[in-house]
């Protein structure tokens, strides 16, 4: 299981969880499995998200974190490129013939773009939440 984090693991942009005041979408993280991988396309500092992202969440649930701006040409991996969501899932070492098992929540067409490049499952928060399969 794979998540965006702004609109989806976040109901709060990320400016505010940089500035503590973050809040997580409970009913999605209530429905996750114990252990998840996030990538985000994102402006702010990686490291900063994940610290800030740690004063919310216990360190065990989050099991790798891609954002687009760890790396150096951050714009040609940025979604709907499929490259993070592989990273994220080779990282979790899941073998490429099991990306088809694979889920990513989001809440942009870049994000279900993203996913079905990726050759992963594609959920909206809010209908995986109500219990509607992932397309």
């Amino acid at each position: 299981m794979f998540l965006d984090l702004s609109n989806t693991l976040l109901t709060t942009p990320k400016q505010e969880l940089l500035l503590g005041r973050g809040r997580l979408n409970q009913p999605l993280l209530r429905a996750l499995p114990r252990r998840f991988g996030i990538v985000s396309n994102t402006s702010k500092s990686p490291r900063a998200i994940s610290n800030a992202l740690e004063t919310l969440l216990p360190a065990d649930r989050i099991a790798t974190q891609i954002y687009n701006t760890s790396f150096k040409h951050s714009s040609l991996i940025k979604k709907p490129s499929p490259w993070m969501l592989w990273a994220c899932a080779r990282a979790m070492d899941i073998e490429p013939q099991c990306f088809h098992h694979c889920i990513y929540i989001g809440d942009k067409d870049t994000d279900r773009e993203a996913a079905h490049a990726a050759g992963f499952r594609y959920a909206h928060p809010d209908s995986f939440v109500a219990g509607i399969s992932p397309v």
